[in-house]
């Protein structure tokens, strides 16, 4: 499963998802605070984690990059 995939395809069907986008190590989150940590190609919950502040985002992404690999960021609704 890709979720970044999954979500350009139900976009293409004007479902609304909340807003998301790819995240590569070293590069900064465009995604505002509070926003939930996924894995793109894992499923159902499986390393999903949420950060509300820059110290949660700075101690659970450097772990999920390095247990998943890719990762995307994700509006919390």
């Amino acid at each position: 499963m890709d979720k970044m995939r999954s979500k350009a395809m139900v976009a293409e069907l004007a479902i609304p998802t909340p807003a998301a986008e790819p995240v590569s190590p070293g590069r900064e989150i465009g995604i505002p605070l509070p926003l939930v940590l996924k894995p793109i190609a894992d499923g159902s919950s499986v390393g999903v984690r949420m950060a509300s502040t820059p110290e949660e985002l700075a101690e659970v992404r450097p772990a999920l990059e390095a247990d998943h690999g890719r990762l995307m960021a994700e509006s919390f609704v």
